[in-house]
């Protein structure tokens, strides 16, 4: 009996971890493929998650593509602080991978946090920019 539960959390552990090496597998080809298939859109920096005084921190964005919402994430170190947090409300250029459902699963975006939107834009196309806009070059 004790060689039967042995098993069955053998295979469950062997499962668990198949499936987290397939997502990091997945997030490495998708992150590689946003290099090529991608649109910039503008992501507005929304709030701060303070991870550690040792680590990095986290500051989250969202930004619209083909008419929906998407969040995004980006890390950056512990004493650029002040200066994110100066930046919440503001817009900036993100880079995003075309396929919207690549989109929701993997973490591909990518945010252009020294390209500022003018105030003149507005938001992007619906569809995004498929060139680096004008007014970011």
């Amino acid at each position: 009996m004790k060689e039967i539960k042995k098993n069955k959390w053998g295979i469950f552990v062997f499962f668990c971890l198949s499936l987290v090496t397939l997502y990091i597998v997945l997030n490495n080809y998708f992150d590689n493929s946003t290099k090529e298939d991608f649109r910039y859109s503008v992501a507005t920096l929304t709030e701060i998650n303070f991870i550690g005084k040792s680590s990095s921190n986290k500051i989250k964005f969202n930004y619209y593509y083909n008419k929906n919402v998407y969040k995004g994430s980006y890390y950056f170190d512990n004493d650029s602080t002040s200066y994110y947090e100066s930046k919440i409300g503001e817009k900036f250029l993100v880079k995003i991978n075309n396929n919207e459902w690549v989109n929701k699963l993997f973490s591909t975006s990518r945010l252009y946090i020294n390209k500022p939107v003018p105030d003149s834009i507005k938001e992007a196309p619906s569809e995004g920019w498929k060139d680096l806009p004008t007014w970011a070059k």
